[in-house]
């Protein structure tokens, strides 16, 4: 039954035979020349500061070796261990502490509203 198909009427149903017809096959397109301007009035693209900036960490090193030498070289000269370091870090931890303890609530005490006063 070669060069003969068969078409349906609906579901399940075969009501006859056809002849099988070639495939035609279009003829090569032609490029097409750039349009200047945009016809519809001018799309743009607007990115946001969030997505420029999530964009450069994603083009950042994974670790900036340039750092990590330089604090390396720094400790084994005994240079990075200064007064003014240790300073700077125990008031940053004071700091948050303060912060911590007297600023922040704590989400889980009770108020005097949750205890009906």
């Amino acid at each position: 039954m070669q060069g003969v198909s068969f078409s349906s009427a609906g579901a399940g149903r075969v009501s006859g035979v056809a002849p099988v017809r070639p495939v035609s096959v279009p003829a090569a397109v032609e490029p097409v020349a750039p349009v200047e301007g945009n016809a519809r009035g001018g799309d743009q693209v607007e990115v946001s500061q969030l997505a420029t900036y999530l964009s450069t960490l994603r083009n950042l090193p994974s670790v900036r070796q340039d750092l990590v030498d330089s604090v390396k070289a720094q400790i084994a000269a005994g240079q990075y261990d200064t007064p003014e370091r240790l300073d700077a870090a125990l008031n940053g931890l004071l700091e948050d502490a303060v912060t911590d303890t007297f600023i922040r609530p704590d989400p889980h005490a009770a108020t005097d509203a949750d205890e009906g006063r």
